[in-house]
C-alpha cells in the first residue's frame, strides 16, 4: 500500500521504558509514563503517502513494521503460535476469540526495546525489536508473540500475569509443532532431564528458564499433563494452590504437600515421557543400524572377525552363511519402519541385495552391482544426513 507522511510527537520517556533488553521485563505502559521533559518526532504514514510502509495480519496478529522481512518472518512466527493454540482445544480453545480480535504487534529496527500493555479496548499491544541477524532471534521474538497472544486472553491488565513457565512452554510446543525431527529431539532430550520440583517450576523467572534446558523440559511436560491451563492463570491463588487444584486427586483435601506433589511430578514425568510415541529414529541412529548391518561376524582362522557382506559372495552357498543373511535381512526389514525418511533408499537398495544373495538365480556379477548401489544410497544418506542436522541447528 502506498501512504503519506504525517509527523505525530512520542515521548523519549515511551522508548526508555520500552528499552529493556530483547528478553528483559515488560516496559512500562505508555498511558503510565511520566510527563516527557523531552520529545522526538517520528513519523506516522497515512493513505496518501508516498512511502511504502509494511503490514500484515494473521489470524489473531496485527502486525506493521518499515521492513517487509521483519514483518514477513514475524508473521510466520505468529502462524506457527497460533496453530498451537488451535490444535490444543482442551487446553486453549474456549479462551480464543473470534478472529478479529488481535494482538497489535509493531516491530522496531532499534535495538532493546520490548513493551506489552493493553490499551483501553483491552487489546495487548506489543512493541518489540527485531534484529533477525541475532541467532536466537526467532525463539526471542517466538516468545515475546506467546506472552502478547495469552496475556490478550486473559483479564488481567499486567503482563506479570502471564506466568512464565507457561509462556516458555507453548512457544516451544509452537516451536516443535508437528515436524518429527523435532519431536524425536525433545524425547530424547526429556529421557535424559530429571523430574524437577513442582513449585520450582511453576515460580521460575523468565531469566532461570532462559538458562535451565531442565526447567524449560519440565515446565512443557507440565502444560502437557495439565488438565486445564485455568488454574495456573488464577491470580488470585499461591502456586501451591495452583497445583493442587489443577490435579485434586493427589491433594484430596485439597491441601498442597511438598512431599505428595514431588512424588505425583516425579511419577507422571518419566511416564509422559515414555509414552510419548517413540517416532522415528534419528539420522544417526538409523546410520548406525544400517552399518551394523552391513557387517558379519564370522570366525577366520580360528578366531571371530567381522566382514562386509560383500566379503561374503564367495561362500553364498553355504548354508551357515546363507542362514546368517537371512537372519540379517529379517532385522533389517524389522527396522525399516523407525527409519529415518533419510536412510530409506539406502535401507531399500541393501535389503535388495540380502534377498538377491539367497537366489540362486542371481548371478554374482548382478549381485555385485546391487552392492554397488547399495554403497552409493549409504553415500547420499551420509550427506542429506548432515543436511538436516545443519538445518535442524539453524532452526533452533
Amino acid at each position: 500500500m502506498i501512504f503519506s507522511r504525517k509527523k505525530i510527537v512520542v515521548p523519549v520517556a515511551f522508548f526508555c521504558a520500552a528499552t529493556t533488553g530483547a528478553l528483559g521485563e515488560p516496559g512500562v505502559p505508555a498511558t503510565e509514563a511520566a510527563p516527557p521533559e523531552k520529545t522526538e518526532t517520528v513519523e506516522e504514514v497515512s493513505p496518501e503517502s508516498t512511502e511504502k510502509f509494511s503490514g500484515a495480519r494473521t489470524e489473531y496478529f496485527e502486525l506493521s513494521s518499515d521492513s517487509p522481512n521483519a514483518v514477513k518472518t514475524t508473521a510466520e512466527l505468529a502462524r506457527e503460535v497460533e496453530a498451537y493454540f488451535v490444535k490444543n482445544p482442551r487446553l486453549w480453545k474456549v479462551l480464543l476469540p473470534p478472529p478479529g480480535f488481535r494482538v497489535r504487534a509493531e516491530l522496531f529496527s532499534q535495538p532493546g526495546i520490548f513493551s506489552l500493555f493493553k490499551r483501553e479496548d483491552d487489546f495487548a499491544t506489543l512493541f518489540l525489536s527485531v534484529d533477525f541477524s541475532d541467532t536466537a532471534a526467532h525463539d526471542a521474538i517466538r516468545l515475546r508473540l506467546t506472552q502478547a497472544m495469552i496475556f490478550n486472553l486473559v483479564p488481567g491488565k499486567n503482563p506479570s500475569d502471564v506466568p512464565a513457565w507457561i509462556a516458555f512452554a507453548v512457544a516451544e510446543e509452537s516451536r516443535i509443532g508437528s515436524l518429527p525431527g523435532r519431536r524425536i529431539f525433545l524425547q530424547k532430550k526429556s529421557r535424559k532431564t530429571p523430574a524437577l520440583p513442582p513449585l520450582s517450576i511453576l515460580g521460575a523467572t523468565e531469566e532461570a528458564l532462559s538458562r535451565d534446558e531442565a526447567l524449560r523440559t519440565n515446565a512443557l511436560w507440565l502444560l502437557r499433563a495439565s488438565p486445564n491451563v485455568f488454574y495456573f492463570l488464577d491470580t488470585k491463588k499461591t502456586d501451591e494452590e495452583k497445583f493442587a487444584a489443577a490435579f485434586p486427586q493427589i491433594f484430596p483435601e485439597g491441601k498442597y504437600t511438598e512431599e505428595a506433589a514431588r512424588k505425583f511430578w516425579n511419577a507422571r514425568f518419566h511416564r509422559l515421557v515414555a509414552d510419548a510415541p517413540s517416532g522415528i529414529d534419528l539420522p544417526e541412529e538409523s546410520q548406525r543400524v544400517f552399518d551394523d548391518a552391513l557387517l558379519f561376524l564370522i570366525e577366520k582362522d580360528g578366531s571371530e572377525t567381522r566382514v562386509l557382506a560383500s566379503d561374503l559372495v564367495d561362500f553364498r552357498l553355504n548354508e551357515d552363511i546363507r542362514r546368517l543373511v537371512s537372519e540379517k535381512l529379517s532385522e533389517l526389514s524389522a527396522h525399516f519402519r523407525k527409519a529415518n525418511p533419510v536412510w530409506h533408499n539406502a535401507f531399500a537398495e541393501y535389503g535388495l541385495f540380502l534377498e538377491m544373495f539367497g537366489n540362486p538365480d542371481v548371478d554374482d556379477e548382478t549381485l555385485a552391482a546391487q552392492w554397488d548401489k547399495a554403497v552409493l544410497a549409504r553415500s547420499d544418506a551420509l550427506a542429506l544426513s548432515q543436511d538436516l542436522r545443519r538445518a535442524l541447528n539453524g532452526a533452533k
